[in-house]
């Protein structure tokens, strides 16, 4: 397989009773991966990374998360 400059997500998880702050118009793991997105976007980005890689576990609530966060598969299962 061929290189490509990426950083890597791990298993990103948020605690239950934190999903979802009452005064925050957002939920804290859609805040979290836009933080993540826009640090690598940004001008001063001196990582040389061009894409965010996740490793993520293969369940229907896990892969719609990073497809509604603007993942897409990488490989099939």
């Amino acid at each position: 397989m061929r290189s490509y400059p990426s950083v890597l997500i791990g298993r990103l998880g948020i605690h239950k009773d934190f999903r979802k702050i009452k005064s925050e118009d957002h939920r804290t793991g859609d805040q979290l991966m836009d933080f993540i997105k826009s640090w690598f976007v940004d001008g001063n980005n001196k990582t040389g990374c061009r894409f965010i890689v996740v490793d993520a576990y293969y369940e229907s609530n896990e892969i719609r998360y990073y497809f509604q966060n603007g993942f897409s598969m990488l490989f099939s299962a």
